[in-house]
């Protein structure tokens, strides 16, 4: 049976750290380590008191140096063959474990297994019915980002052998530069058609908080990859909008189609429309 390493970094994480830690413990396939570094939490111990609750856990705290920083103390500290990085504030699917170890036997030559992704919200409620996107090929991914982290699982070995860390310079976007990292390196991609995890979608988030320093720095990934700014820009579009009208959807079938299309409106003149300048 495969052995995995599941790593997680964590920063305060005190509000949902323990409903991931249960998630990956309910797994039906019990071959994995979850390895998981505080990087120099500041909740008064909120967060490592979760932590020393799980004696299955293989756990340390130390200063902070960033989540990139910690993923890779991870990767160099596991001891398993396949490694997913998953942040504090998600969760494992379950079954996920079960489904990859089958889907690794079918293809025994793929370094790199990523399946689909559900976002959910602060209560664990649907959020969007699935990723904009089932399947994104990897020649796609600098645009439509149909990748996530925490939905992929990776050959430890690979990765140490050619180098292929988190760049630890990186803040907000590392996950982003690895896997195109991972692509320009010609790793074999495999999709498992199904859902392997859920992000939690929330306002601490660092996507929310940061995100004008996030545009900045993907702007060195953009320069690092020769990517045009403009198409990158386009797609996301494409992406919100395709978005919008899942969730319009989804609205659709739960409260009805007027429901639905002021949903879809509100996000329209939000999302689509400029603010004027004042």
């Amino acid at each position: 049976m495969t052995r995995f390493s599941i790593i997680t970094p964590v920063f305060n994480g005190s509000d949902y750290i323990e409903a991931l830690i249960l998630s990956v413990l309910q797994q039906t396939n019990d071959s994995y380590e979850h390895i998981i570094i505080d990087d120099g939490s500041t909740d008064d111990g909120k967060t490592t008191e979760i932590l020393a609750r799980y004696p299955h856990l293989c756990w340390w705290a130390r200063v902070n140096r960033g989540q990139y920083a910690s993923m890779n103390e991870g990767l160099e500290a596991a001891h398993g063959e396949w490694v997913c990085f998953i942040s504090a504030d998600d969760l494992m699917t379950p079954g996920t474990l079960l489904a990859v170890d089958d889907f690794i036997k079918i293809h025994p030559h793929a370094d790199v297994i990523y399946g689909r992704t559900i976002y959910i919200d602060v209560h664990g409620s649907t959020h969007e019915a699935q990723h904009a996107f089932r399947h994104v090929p990897t020649s796609l991914y600098a645009y439509l980002l149909g990748i996530s982290h925490c939905s992929m699982y990776v050959r430890r070995n690979t990765l140490l052998e050619k180098g292929l860390k988190f760049d630890e310079t990186l803040r907000y976007n590392g996950d982003y530069d690895w896997i195109l990292n991972l692509i320009r390196n010609k790793l074999r991609f495999e999709f498992i058609d199904r859902e392997l995890s859920q992000v939690r979608i929330h306002e601490q988030r660092a996507s929310a908080v940061f995100e004008k320093q996030m545009i900045k720095e993907r702007q060195l990934i953009f320069d690092r990859y020769k990517i045009k700014p403009w198409l990158y820009r386009s797609a996301s579009l494409f992406m919100r909008l395709h978005s919008a009208s899942s969730k319009a959807i989804y609205t659709s079938k739960k409260s009805g189609i007027k429901a639905a299309l002021t949903r879809f409106s509100r996000w329209f003149w939000k999302k689509i429309t400029p603010t004027p300048h004042v």
